[in-house]
């Protein structure tokens, strides 16, 4: 602006995140640029693979109180870092879950938007609408939902159905009010059946509070997800 026949040049300075948030440096990750860009987003259309059905979807960690953890890089911990990680028991054929919605507590919350082609042996990170872009780890892909997560930190009944309304998964999570930030994760990487442990308190986790599109034990998920057929020599160091 012009001040006295002075032109004077403003420059944004970056806001200070607060010192107790694992920001995306910490957790291995890095943001991208907000959603508006139109950097990373899912393709509208991939002919190239079909929708997941029943028995393909396995939810393998959650994140439903971040408390903390900046896991999208805008300096705030809140509803925008919440987040869920499938995994795909489709053996080598690439699904998408274009339309597939989200229920908690037998309520719609959205549906993933985009049809873009899932690698069986990858990560899948599943969050909301509002959330900034991530740069994830080799071998997680994201998918979004058309609105924000909202997931109750008083416990709920979560349930993904596919576009034509098969129930893809369903898990009822325990309450979340209290303790330091952590997610849930698979004992077992991918395996359905496996118990579930607070990431924290996972001995091979070393102390993380969270592996989202990695394997639990902090490992790229080739090293997890090898027995579906990922290489792990082909993804680079």
């Amino acid at each position: 602006m012009l001040r006295n026949g002075l032109l004077v040049l403003m420059a944004w300075l970056p806001v200070a995140c607060h010192a107790s948030l694992d920001t995306p440096a910490s957790l291995g990750l890095q943001a991208l640029p907000k959603p508006d860009s139109g950097v990373g987003l899912p393709e509208a259309s991939s002919p190239e693979c079909r929708p997941a059905n029943a028995g393909e979807v396995v939810l393998n960690e959650y994140l439903v109180r971040p408390g903390g953890i900046d896991i999208d890089g805008d300096g705030k911990s809140n509803g925008r870092d919440e987040v869920l990680e499938l995994t795909l028991a489709t053996g080598s054929t690439s699904v998408h879950l274009g339309g597939a919605q989200l229920f908690v507590d037998g309520q719609l919350r959205g549906q993933v938007t985009g049809q873009i082609c899932l690698d069986p042996t990858h990560m899948v990170v599943l969050v909301g609408s509002t959330s900034a872009l991530t740069q994830w780890p080799v071998g997680a892909d994201e998918i979004r939902l058309d609105h924000q997560l909202k997931l109750p930190d008083g416990g709920a009944s979560l349930e993904i159905r596919s576009a034509d309304n098969q129930l893809l998964f369903r898990h009822q999570y325990l309450p979340e009010q209290g303790g330091a930030p952590s997610s849930w994760t698979r004992s077992t990487d991918g395996d359905g059946a496996a118990d579930w442990t607070r990431q924290l308190e996972f001995t091979a986790g070393h102390g993380r509070p969270m592996t989202i599109g990695l394997c639990n034990d902090g490992q790229p998920a080739c090293a997890c997800l090898a027995s579906q057929g990922m290489a792990c020599g082909e993804l680079g160091p």
